[in-house]
Formats: C-alpha cells, structure tokens, sequence
C-alpha cells in the first residue's frame, strides 16, 4: 500500500511529457488489449479496497 502511495505521489511530479507517452502508449493498444489493462486495474482497485460495507459512524448523533 505504501509503495501504491508512493506511485501515486511520483506521478504527481513527472512531467507532462510522461503522462502524454503514456496516453499515447494506451492510444495504441487493440481495444482487447486496453480491456485487459482496465480490467487489471479494476482488479487492482477491488483488492485494496475495504472489505464489505463501512461501519456507520454518525449513530450517536
């Protein structure tokens, strides 16, 4: 989680030029291959989450 955080934070400071090769270099993906690129990242996103529903924490109010 740490290193994800740490991912996330670079990027914020990569040049515009990084994220453009980047948009670039999905542009030009079959869309079966961009499907599996977000289907992984789905993945990804459903696995840190929290398990089940978050407890209610406004009840004494």
């Amino acid at each position: 989680m740490a290193a994800l955080i740490a991912l996330v934070l670079a990027a914020q400071f990569t040049p515009e030029s990084g994220t453009a090769r980047l948009a670039r270099g999905l542009d030009h993906l079959p869309w079966w291959g961009l499907g599996i690129v977000l289907g992984g990242a789905l993945l990804l996103i459903e696995g840190l989450g929290p398990q089940g529903v978050a407890p209610f924490i406004y009840f004494q109010f």
